[in-house]
């Protein structure tokens, strides 16, 4: 899922800039400025925890342990996501995108880029037989907290719940 919403294909060699990565989703500029984190419940072969989702080696990274009910606390106390397998975050760095950009436009940018990404994964966890619920519903301040994210310049933005059908909100 992480892969097929933003895995690099490829590179583009800018000059004067050098090489920006071509992902799945299109991004503004190839300016790329999401970066995925997951907190991970009920998931087969990995721990509960915090993870980071590294694009150049399509890997994930643990980051830190996470209490079942700290995703309620993450997602502005949804107390359905506490049935979830797992949570995908998609963290902004606004500051890629707006040093090109440089006007209130380019929030817009980075908004529509979220729904890009947000959209390959729903469609991927659906033919996963997955099921799936998207949510902007995030608190700032648990997440800067739980995602040690420790810079006004990156925003939780959005947000991917995923889980097996016999948990399904209703």
């Amino acid at each position: 899922i992480l892969y097929c919403s933003m895995g690099i294909t490829g590179f583009y060699d800018i000059p004067g800039i050098g090489k920006l990565p071509i992902k799945m989703a299109p991004s503004g500029g190839a300016r790329n400025p999401y970066e995925a984190y997951v907190a991970v419940l009920k998931v087969q072969g990995l721990a509960k925890g915090i993870y980071h989702y590294s694009a150049y080696d399509h890997s994930l990274g643990r980051l830190a342990s996470l209490r079942t009910e700290q995703i309620v606390k993450l997602a502005a106390e949804q107390q359905w996501t506490i049935n979830a397998a797992a949570m995908i975050i998609l963290v902004a760095s606004v500051e890629r995108t707006m040093w090109k950009y440089g006007h209130p436009n380019a929030l817009k940018v980075i908004f529509i880029e979220a729904g890009h990404i947000a959209q390959n994964m729903l469609l991927l966890a659906t033919e996963l037989g997955l099921s799936t619920c998207p949510t902007a519903a995030l608190d700032g301040q648990v997440a800067d907290k739980i995602l040690g994210l420790n810079s006004p310049f990156l925003y939780p933005v959005h947000a991917i719940v995923l889980g097996s059908k016999e948990h399904e909100p209703q």
